[in-house]
């Protein structure tokens, strides 16, 4: 008899002994159930994404644990003696993107995709910023009502000719947020220019988690 089965096999035999169901791991990695009556199936959904708050990871997670869930090549850094980054490039919807988790205390409270792919023409940048507020409605649905990503003008040279629009962000004349409140997660979704450079930033952040201030650990 192979070992894996044999494996299997001592499982639900212990199983029938305590009649309840057991959670096992076989040798190639899968998790069974095994039922009372000897019965046993295979966990479809134990990894599934909806057991994340994030992408692969779960709010206050430790560095260490992000980067065996994330198998990227990451940098690493800090921001102050309380907060640290783990960041690498990947892509999102074809555009080149800086993933970025940010930890205080060694727990991981903050996400960020940061989008680093250069368009000649700025207005693209506009067009990136709606497709990816498409994906985001039809994931979490409407935005809250005072932030909804649509224009929000602090000058109105270039409203009238949205082929301008990138020119407008650039300059700082326009930019567009969007938020969403949800029950583990504060979502934002942001393009704003200054000096003719465009950001777009989409954010993750935990609602339960209270960040630490560097003054409050050297208080301790």
């Amino acid at each position: 008899m192979k070992k894996p089965v044999l494996f299997l096999l001592m499982i639900i035999i212990a199983s029938i002994v305590l009649a309840e169901d057991v959670k096992a791991i076989t040798d190639n990695g899968k998790t069974v159930i095994l039922h009372e009556n000897g019965t046993w199936e295979i966990l479809i959904n134990e990894n599934s994404q909806d057991s994340f708050d994030f992408r692969k990871i779960n709010w206050g997670m430790s560095k260490s644990d992000v980067m065996k869930s994330e198998p990227f090549e990451w940098e690493e850094g800090e921001l102050d003696p309380n907060t640290q980054v783990l960041y690498t490039n990947i892509d999102l919807m074809s555009e080149e993107t800086m993933l970025v988790y940010y930890f205080n205390v060694n727990r991981v409270y903050q996400t960020r995709y940061i989008i680093k792919e250069i368009h000649s023409n700025k207005t693209e940048y506009w067009r990136v910023y709606k497709r990816l507020m498409v994906e985001l409605k039809n994931k979490y649905g409407d935005p809250v009502s005072n932030y909804t990503g649509d224009p929000i003008w602090l000058d109105d040279l270039y409203q009238d000719d949205p082929n301008d629009w990138g020119m407008a962000i650039a300059t700082g004349d326009m930019f567009a947020l969007a938020k969403w409140n949800l029950p583990k997660n504060t979502i934002s979704a942001l393009i704003q220019g200054d000096n003719y450079k465009i950001n777009i930033f989409l954010e993750f952040k935990a609602n339960n988690i209270k960040v630490i201030e560097a003054e409050e650990t050297d208080a301790f």
